[in-house]
């Protein structure tokens, strides 16, 4: 695969309606732009930009090329995007395993709230009472019996997120 930013860099020219204006805008030197835009030109073979001192315009090459290139620009911002989401508000599935006394006296009263104050995420929770392994049951927490040992540094880290009733 080519250099992504190759695509970024391109894209830019031509939106910003020139190297200059691109360079200013996304804080890359004109020189640099203009380097790998040329690169660019020669690894594909054709020409997508016709420059002049003056104006810029797209070859045809280079109009077929840059509609591709906006829409992978927008989609890679939309991925930086969908998980910056995540960071703003918790989201997403959240699998537990508990033993089955803590599950009834602890999470089963600590969950509701928690759930209406984060209303995005959803969690399963699997209460038993036998060793579980995390990564092939895609759990994200276990609660009680794991390879892991209660000694470990994050046992305490783990159970903090439980009621002091607990």
């Amino acid at each position: 695969m080519e250099d992504l930013n190759d695509i970024y860099f391109f894209a830019s020219v031509v939106q910003h309606g020139g190297f200059s204006a691109a360079a200013r805008k996304i804080g890359v030197e004109k020189t640099r732009l203009s380097r790998r835009i040329a690169a660019l030109e020669k690894r594909l073979g054709v020409r997508l930009l016709q420059r002049t001192t003056r104006a810029l315009a797209l070859t045809e090459a280079g109009q077929r090329f840059f509609e591709r290139c906006v829409a992978t620009v927008d989609g890679a911002q939309a991925a930086y995007d969908s998980v910056a989401e995540l960071r703003r508000e918790p989201a997403g599935l959240v699998r537990l395993s508990s033993p089955v006394l803590l599950t009834q006296r602890c999470l089963a009263h600590a969950l509701p709230a928690y759930m209406t104050t984060h209303p995005k995420v959803s969690v399963f929770v699997e209460p038993t009472d036998r060793t579980v392994n995390v990564i092939e049951e895609r759990l994200m927490s276990p609660f009680g019996r794991s390879p892991r040992s209660r000694t470990s540094p994050g046992w305490s880290r783990r159970l903090s997120v439980l009621p002091s009733a607990c």
